[in-house]
């Protein structure tokens, strides 16, 4: 078969459980004859996602890597979601789309995935949290295998990650709770299974030369792991304070860490514990493995755990492990095991560790039946027969990809689809629209598109439709560059405060463009304007339409798809009218918005220049069997009418459908909290003023409006 393992950081150095297990289940895979490629991001530390890889394809450890730059776009809205969610709190979805980009984001590694699905018999991803599962995996669902690495935790109670656990066609679970808490939680994939994941076992250890090099004299019990909240070792230093730090204790043992931290936030030792806290930081494989035989025992005190690789770690040196309580998954596997103590305070702490100390046939038998347990259930031979047997199942009767085939990033064309949870699904239809209208002046075909509109992972029709654009030229076998006008998947980001127009020709002029698509929706590209300011911004409007119609005429190709109902356009058609002779082929997102559009068209060819402003033509627009125009009668400078087709909505109703039925545009981020604190003063204005506050506001428009011509009049001498 041939095999992706997408995950965000790949590479020597890398510090994370499930980073570790695609290392090793790629390579497992690999060994076994499989095709196997590591899609990953140029960063290797998840502190600050800095590009410290080389973007590009590699072979490491005998694997093909490909890895893809990541892109850091802050806002204020995403750390706002982020710190309602350490708090316990799920924000709204709008917050929650922004703060799928809070750490980083990967355009190039998503568009990979999505243009090169087909090229592989089973994607899979892991873990749940991060961009490059929660964006990606949902958009190729028919392939993608999904390890969540799941805890019970706020990140998993989003709308956003829903979609990684319900519309996957394989999830693999690392062990029971992990399985009992997905189903908690909400709908999962039909095919999903407990795998677990494996464990590499050392071919031997050395204790003592691992004390003797670190200058160990007393006895010690380890944590290893991440420094961070989630993995307790704040509540470990705090429940050991009383246990080690008491004058007259009968435990002499020191704590020893080894594991990577926030270099922001240096260790803090509570009093009482000076001097029997050795910190030695990251160490290497190696190293790792003898810290573990020459422990006492292992202290894991990890509130969120969806398998605990340290504690198979621990088991397989023989030492046991002392296991926090609250935590389902240690809980689970020290029952199974037996090879574990339980605590849940100081107190129960001290007793475990007392226990230990005092009976070293107790910690050799704990330590021999973990040994066992690991070896029995969590080697990767064992591990990877059940992996392998479940992407059988999931491939079914279909042909395995077969040595020879177009490998995965050389494909020459590719079908369109789209995956449950984006809707709706607009591609089968402008799949099967005919390529771009061959008109006589124009350049017969744009190899390279410029697409400009709201992208994945942003949900709704309008991301839809720019995205079954995307598909279609990639189908048609061009190169396709994306302009979203939010924080997105997408390649570039398009400034609100700059004309459009713009930065769209500076975009032409940089990718070397051929051809555009513009997606309209309700509220963009022009915002919608209130009776109030609609003469005060009329100009502004018109300056900004003129700038778009000059820069869609510097393509030789130029198409514009409109998603939507028909009156929430309306005001954003009428000003947009002045577009239409730049505009090759003018598509629809459903029936209605079709006769509306059609409607204009026809008043436009009968009257010159109809209520819509459309230019006078008379180009072929002949019905097509669902009432759409046949394209080709749009062109530049021809004075005719663009011709419009419609793109029918597929039914269903995704993980995300349902949240944004409402006509309005969706506004994450920097919008979202443009429109909030725009629609505060407002309320602030009327609060403070009462009732004159209309009189007031009737003021200043006519102050605004007396000093638009002086400063016009200054600007022109």
């Amino acid at each position: 078969m041939r095999l992706a393992f997408v995950t965000p950081r790949f590479g020597p150095g890398v510090l994370g459980g499930s980073e570790a297990v695609m290392a090793e289940a790629a390579s497992g895979f690999g060994g076994r004859g499989h095709d196997v490629e590591v899609i990953t991001t140029c960063a290797l530390d998840h502190y600050g996602w800095a590009n410290e890889l080389p973007e590009g394809v590699s072979e490491e450890k005998g694997l093909v890597v490909r890895r893809f730059r990541v892109e850091r776009r802050p806002s204020r809205a995403a750390l706002g979601a982020q710190l309602s969610i350490q708090a316990g709190r799920v924000p709204d979805l709008d917050h929650q789309v922004s703060w799928l980009g809070f750490q980083f984001a990967a355009p190039g590694l998503f568009e990979h995935v999505l243009r090169f699905e087909r090229g592989y018999d089973a994607i899979v991803f892991s873990p749940y949290l991060f961009w490059s599962t929660t964006v990606c995996a949902p958009l190729v669902a028919e392939k993608a295998v999904v390890m969540p690495c799941l805890h019970d935790e706020t990140y998993a109670r989003l709308e956003v990650t829903r979609p990684v656990l319900a519309s996957p066609a394989l999830v693999w679970f690392l062990s029971g709770p992990e399985h009992e808490l997905a189903h908690r939680l909400g709908p999962v994939s039909r095919r999903h299974s407990v795998t677990g994941t494996g464990v590499p076992v050392p071919r031997g250890y050395d204790p003592e030369g691992f004390r003797r090099r670190h200058g160990l004299r007393r006895p010690f019990v380890l944590f290893a792991g991440r420094r961070e909240g989630g993995k307790g070792l704040p509540t470990l230093l705090e429940a050991l304070g009383p246990v080690l730090g008491s004058a007259g204790t009968s435990l002499d043992l020191d704590l020893v860490l080894i594991g990577k931290g926030d270099p922001a936030a240096p260790l803090v030792v509570p009093q009482g514990l000076e001097g029997r806290v050795v910190d030695l930081g990251f160490v290497g494989d190696a190293e790792r493995n003898d810290a573990f035989a020459a422990a006492l025992a292992f202290l894991q005190p990890s509130q969120v755990e969806s398998f605990s690789r340290t504690a198979m770690e621990a088991w397989l040196a023989g030492r046991p492990v002392v296991a926090l309580a609250g935590n389902e998954v240690l809980a689970w596997h020290c029952r199974r095991s037996g090879g574990g103590l339980l605590f849940s305070d100081s107190a129960s702490l001290g007793e475990a560790l007392h226990k230990l100390c005092a009976a070293p046939a107790l910690r050799d038998d704990l330590g021999l039946a973990g040994r066992r347990y690991v070896l029995d259930n969590y080697t990767w031979p064992n591990v990877l027969d059940r992996m392998e047997a479940s992407l059988l199942a999931m491939a079914g009767g279909d042909r395995p990809t077969r040595a020879g085939e177009p490998a995965p990033g050389h494909e020459p064309a590719l079908e369109p689809a789209m995956a449950p949870g984006y809707a709706p699904a607009l591609e089968p239809a402008m799949a099967a629209a005919p390529a771009p209208v061959k008109e006589q002046n124009a350049k017969r075909r744009a190899r390279r598109y410029l697409v400009a509109g709201s992208y994945p992972p942003l949900p709704g029709q309008a991301p839809a439709a720019t995205l079954a654009a995307v598909r279609r030229a990639w189908a048609e076998g061009a190169e396709v560059d994306v302009a979203s006008p939010r924080p997105s998947a997408a390649k570039y980001v398009l400034a609100s405060g700059k004309p459009l127009g713009r930065q769209l020709a500076a975009l032409r002029r940089r990718e070397g463009c051929d051809g555009v698509v513009l997606c309209v929706e309700p509220g963009w590209p022009l915002m919608p304007v209130g009776s109030s300011r609609r003469r005060s911004l009329g100009g502004r409007r018109r300056r900004a339409v003129g700038g778009l119609t000059n820069a869609l005429l510097g393509f030789s190709y130029a198409e514009v798809v409109v998603t939507g109902a028909p009156g929430d356009l309306v005001d954003q058609l009428d000003a947009l009218a002045p577009l239409w002779p730049a505009v090759h082929k003018l598509t629809a997102s459903s029936e209605a918005l079709l006769g509306d559009l059609t409607a204009r068209t026809a008043r436009a060819r009968g009257t010159g220049s109809g209520p819509a402003g459309f230019p006078a033509g008379s180009g072929p627009a002949g019905s097509g069997p669902h009432g759409s125009a046949h394209p080709g009668s749009g062109h530049p400078g021809s004075g005719r009418v663009p011709a419009v087709r419609v793109v029918e909505p597929q039914s269903g109703t995704g993980p995300l459908r349902s949240l944004h039925g409402g006509a309005g545009p969706l506004e994450p981020g920097e919008l979202l909290l443009a429109t909030r604190t725009r629609r505060a003063l407002g309320r602030l204005f009327r609060k403070v003023l009462g009732r004159h506050a209309p009189a007031v506001r009737v003021h200043m428009e006519k102050l605004l409006r007396s000093a638009r011509p002086a400063s016009g009049a200054r600007r022109r001498r």
